[in-house]
């Protein structure tokens, strides 16, 4: 038989819900600051570069968040259907 800590993994859960908070904040990584610079160093490559960079890494908090997020609702989705498990074997076995 398989028992499951619903409670713990909720906690672990909203772990991964603080987790991608922390993430998320990080989001935009250089803010609004990165498109005034590449007008000022026209003919610039690295001015180029370094906006994408910067753009690539806000693509990556983002999605980072994100699947933190969805890890953290297939974790609460489990606990509730443990939970589930556990009351329907109650009723079954007279519990």
């Amino acid at each position: 038989m398989v028992e499951f800590d619903t409670g713990r993994m909720r906690g672990m859960a909203g772990d991964h819900r603080g987790h991608a908070d922390a993430v998320e904040a990080l989001t935009p990584v250089a803010g609004e600051e990165v498109k005034l610079v590449r007008p000022k160093m026209k003919k610039s490559v690295f001015a180029v570069r370094i906006e994408e960079c910067l753009t690539a890494m806000d693509g990556v908090t983002d999605l980072h968040g994100k699947r933190l997020r969805s890890f953290a609702d297939l974790i609460d989705g489990a606990a509730a259907e443990a939970d589930q498990m556990d009351d329907d074997n109650a009723v079954k076995f007279g519990g």
